[in-house]
């Protein structure tokens, strides 16, 4: 990889951790319920007597990354389009994108 797109591959990173940082509070309680569901599901699991699969464990991971994307995705969205956000005002709708 040359120089010059290693500088814009860090800068283009730098950009959207800055943009998406807001959101890691609200990513990490949403890691900390879904750790939670999963507990009480193999606790549930095991006083029901039910074997407990790697199949089932695995749509934990499939929903913490689902759950992370829309988060993400409803971050970005609100960055790009704030007229559309809640705490605007609805008779004021403009489209706003960087440059």
């Amino acid at each position: 990889m040359n120089e010059f797109t290693a500088k814009h591959l860090a800068a283009m990173s730098i950009a959207i951790g800055a943009v998406l940082t807001p959101a890691v509070p609200i990513i990490i309680f949403t890691g900390v319920l879904i750790f939670t569901d999963t507990i009480t599901g193999v606790w549930a699991s095991y006083k029901r007597g039910d074997k407990i699969t790697s199949k089932a464990l695995g749509r934990t991971v499939t929903k913490m990354m689902l759950y992370s994307v829309a988060i993400f995705l409803t971050f970005g969205f609100e960055i790009m389009f704030p007229a559309l956000s809640s705490t605007h005002r609805a008779d004021s709708i403009r489209l706003y994108l960087p440059c």
